[in-house]
């Protein structure tokens, strides 16, 4: 990614937080609002390279026929001499910014990682239509509406449910003489998300992977790790404390799938994409 680029989106994340991070802002909306930001920038910088593109090429075009209409130099001469520079005006602006980020059509319509986002930026994408499922104890559900929505409804009662009473499984655990942590072993794990934390989760991230559920790529939380990570650490130590989500954040796009020569087991069908 162009260094000006990183630093321009840098910019509006600082001008961003200043104007908008109090302590009566809601974390999960400053989260999804300052996202929205950040495509903004991008939809305006793919603008300008876009524009600057155009203007490069009339240029080149411009000086091709008018070297030809005067006769200087022979057509085939003219052409071999300005080729290097008809290609970099193809390219300009496009030096170190993925192609996923010039097609600012697509982060323009949700800030919800969607069907059509995951289809069209996939290079190569087989699909295979799922035509029925069948609930325990219950009809066969054929409609694509009602079949993303009994995954959906599932996944918001998995991540809701309330802890169950767990003394018949500690006593189950305390008769079976399982191993333990030392307590020195357990405060770590029972200690809020630290920072290092955050970013070190980040940089574990591949770049060149599909889309994160919001729509952005590995690559795009490095180059903007330092950023993200304070915002995302007091989200999820937020999140630790209240022990539940707004359930907005708990939505999802749910994709129905198979695969060529295989049979659509449950195992392979389903991709669940919660939100956040």
């Amino acid at each position: 990614m162009r260094p000006e680029v990183v630093s321009q989106i840098s910019k509006a994340i600082s001008t961003y937080l200043k104007c908008n991070d109090t302590a009566d802002t809601p974390l999960p909306l400053l989260w999804d609002a300052l996202k929205e930001v950040m495509r903004g920038e991008f939809i305006g910088i793919s603008a300008a390279d876009n524009e600057l593109r155009r203007e490069k090429r009339a240029q080149l075009q411009q000086q091709v026929t008018e070297l030809n209409t005067r006769g200087r130099v022979p057509e085939g001469l003219v052409k071999t001499q300005l080729r290097p520079a008809t290609t970099c005006g193809d390219r300009l602006g496009q030096g170190g910014i993925p192609a996923l980020l010039l097609r600012h059509s697509y982060y323009v319509g949700s800030n919800r990682c969607s069907h059509l986002l995951a289809n069209r930026l996939r290079a190569q994408h087989k699909r295979a239509e799922v035509t029925s499922i069948r609930l325990p104890g219950g009809p066969a559900v054929t409609s694509d509406a009602r079949i993303i929505s009994t995954f959906r409804h599932f996944y918001r009662d998995l991540y809701s449910a309330q802890q169950a009473d767990l003394g018949p499984s500690l006593h189950y655990l305390e008769q079976a003489h399982t191993a333990k942590l030392m307590p020195e072993e357990a405060s770590p794990l029972e200690a809020p998300i630290s920072l290092a934390e955050v970013i070190s989760a980040i940089a574990w991230l591949e770049a060149l992977k599909s889309l994160r559920p919001d729509g952005f790529s590995g690559a795009f939380y490095k180059a903007f790790c330092y950023s993200f990570a304070p915002i995302l650490t007091r989200l999820f130590n937020n999140i630790r404390e209240l022990g539940n989500m707004p359930p907005s954040m708990l939505d999802m796009a749910v994709e129905c799938k198979g695969y060529p020569k295989e049979k659509l087991r449950g195992a392979n069908i389903i991709t669940a994409v919660p939100s956040i």
